[in-house]
């Protein structure tokens, strides 16, 4: 397993992270193991956790889109046509 080592790590995070250690009964190692995972949302498995929960959540909503909106691949297509001369002229009217 890789090593991981912080330097110039701030008071205030050091003392949150040893306070959570504390109360949960882990090592500050462990319970930075722990507080990674939980802002990537990766499980113990190594599993991304927020896809899951997304794909899960698109597959029971049975959502249909109104005809009048555009297919994603319209949208794309559309977007692969737009001549660069179009392009060139929005770029230039953001610089000014």
């Amino acid at each position: 397993m890789p090593l991981l080592q912080v330097r110039e790590c701030p008071d205030e995070l050091y003392a949150a992270l040893n306070r959570t250690a504390q109360e949960q009964n882990r090592s500050i190692a462990q319970q930075t193991v722990v507080q990674l995972r939980k802002s990537f949302e990766i499980d113990a498995n190594g599993y991304k956790t927020k896809r899951a929960r997304v794909l899960y959540a698109t597959e029971t909503l049975n959502a249909t889109l109104p005809e009048e909106v555009c297919s994603p691949a319209q949208l794309l297509r559309e977007d692969r046509d737009m001549t660069p001369s179009y392009l060139m002229q929005s770029l230039k009217k953001e610089e000014q």
